[in-house]
């Protein structure tokens, strides 16, 4: 059973996020699809540090596992980076950029405040 602790944290993680997501629009495909890494790190508060596994398809942004209940967003085709994860009633938002097969942003939601950055998978 994962505390609230451990479970604000899988919330930030689905986020990354970021970590990233906004509106649910059709869009069509962006140099930035495909499936990346995203690592969740805490700079305040009680929420651990993360990794997780994010898809981009048509530029929207979808957590790939774990215990998020919902998560959107959406990265445009300047990687312009706005999401948000729900879990354990909690909420968290992340923005940020991504750049060739890198990205960085922030995040804050749930108490917490950091930085994620994410790499390219495959």
């Amino acid at each position: 059973m994962l505390t609230l602790r451990n479970r604000t944290l899988a919330s930030v993680a689905g986020l990354a996020a970021g970590l990233l997501m906004a509106a649910p629009q059709a869009q069509a495909s962006t140099p930035f699809d495909g499936s990346w890494s995203v690592q969740i790190t805490t700079r305040q508060g009680a929420c651990d540090q993360y990794n997780v596994a994010l898809r981009i398809a048509d530029g929207s942004i979808s957590y790939a596992g774990g215990d998020a209940s919902s998560a959107s967003g959406r990265v445009d085709g300047r990687g312009r980076v706005n999401g948000n994860l729900q879990a354990y009633g909690e909420s968290v938002n992340a923005s940020g950029r991504l750049a060739g097969s890198r990205g960085s942003g922030t995040w804050s939601g749930a108490g917490c405040t950091g930085v994620w950055s994410a790499a390219r998978r495959g």
